[in-house]
């Protein structure tokens, strides 16, 4: 009994994070603006998931992103983009926009590092 109320307290919490994650998410920009960068994600799994940015939102709203769809728990990743080699912190320090952390690509490619 005590592991069930456990896993469901546990579920319950990861629900709620998810809910603010996904609660926290701008609106998507329509496809072909001068300011929009279409972002796609590799998971560890290998499945990719992608969304429209504004090149003004935080970076923070890429792993909100992600967080809202359950793929992952936040605070486990990272993200890393190829070329150049680039590693992109959750809750990073002075909460850059897409723009300040040099994603402004109209399309670009970025993978999970788990921690």
């Amino acid at each position: 009994a005590a592991a069930a109320a456990a896993a469901a307290a546990e579920k319950e919490a990861r629900d709620a994070l998810v809910a603010a994650a996904n609660d926290a998410l701008p609106d998507e920009p329509a496809a072909g603006g001068d300011d929009v960068v279409d972002i796609a994600v590799k998971l560890p799994d290998g499945r990719r998931v992608r969304r429209r940015f504004c090149k003004s939102h935080p970076l923070q709203s890429v792993f909100n992103f992600l967080d809202s769809h359950e793929h992952l728990a936040p605070g486990t990743y990272r993200l890393m983009s190829q070329f150049p080699r680039r590693a992109f912190e959750d809750h990073a320090p002075g909460a850059p926009t897409l723009e300040e952390a040099g994603l402004t690509q109209k399309q670009e490619a970025l993978f999970v590092d788990l921690l």
